[in-house]
């Protein structure tokens, strides 16, 4: 009878934990031993780079004292980001997304831990009414086991208390036939370098006068946010900030990690 519970504990223990039989080293670094974070040691933990704030720093590409963006106003109010992407940070943020088994689910806790600090730092979760993210494709999502940003977001909303992430944006296909885009909604749809986004049903009436977190876990080109935020703004909320894990180095070393339109 004991030998049976024991086994039924162990298999969950196994389960909970992801290890079988052996525990494994660090999945960065290989090191066995020390302490681990989601199966990642403190010191990968360690050597991940947090974004540096700057004060003049371009609405558009973040970049300090940049003199080549037109520098169109963006669709948020405020745009805060945690990491540099580079380096430890870099290898962690793929290792979730495309890690084996389809990506590390367990990393996004202390992935969003560091991001709630970086919201929470700034008090960008005051106020907030709604949660939402930059969502995949399906064919994507298929391909990893999940929507990175998306279980990003959850885990980011437990943490600050705010209500549970919701899906009010689609991503289409590139490919898809014009004929599935509705004419009568133009603004709806808008281009985003391989894909487009567009609101979902009865988003409309969901947003109207309401303050939205826009989570993202990387910011590139902001070709992607532009668009999405851009959706929700032009739905009728009263404001949209966004929260992305990590940008680019190009972005982000000597560019603010909070952004305010206007800035």
């Amino acid at each position: 009878m004991r030998g049976r519970w024991l086994a039924r504990r162990a298999g969950r223990l196994l389960t909970a934990t992801g290890d079988v039989l052996f525990r494994p080293g660090c999945l960065q670094c290989g090191a066995s031993g020390p302490p681990r974070q989601a199966a990642i040691c403190l010191g990968c933990w360690a050597g991940v780079r947090r974004a540096v704030a700057a004060t003049d720093a371009c609405p558009a590409c973040g970049a300090e004292g940049c003199a080549t963006c037109p520098h169109l106003p963006p669709p948020w109010s405020w745009m805060i980001a945690a990491l540099t992407y580079d380096g430890p940070a870099r290898d962690l943020i793929l290792l979730y997304k495309f890690g084996p088994e389809g990506g590390r689910v367990r990393l996004a806790g202390p992935l969003a831990a560091l991001l709630a600090a970086a919201v929470r730092g700034h008090g960008l979760h005051r106020g907030v009414e709604i949660v939402a993210a930059v969502p995949s494709h399906r064919r994507r999502t298929g391909e990893r086991g999940f929507d990175a940003a998306r279980v990003l977001a959850r885990r980011l909303a437990r943490r600050l208390g705010l209500p549970s992430p919701v899906s009010l944006l689609a991503r289409v296909d590139a490919g898809a036939p014009r004929a599935r885009r509705r004419p009568d909604r133009p603004e709806d749809l808008t281009p985003s370098g391989p894909g487009i986004f567009r609101l979902r049903h009865g988003a409309r009436r969901r947003l109207t006068s309401r303050t939205v977190l826009l989570v993202d876990d990387i910011l590139t080109t902001g070709t992607t946010l532009r668009s999405c935020a851009g959706l929700l703004a032009g739905a009728g909320t009263r404001q949209v900030r966004v929260a992305v894990l990590a940008r680019t180095p190009a972005r982000s070393a000597g560019s603010p990690q909070t952004l305010k339109r206007g800035e």
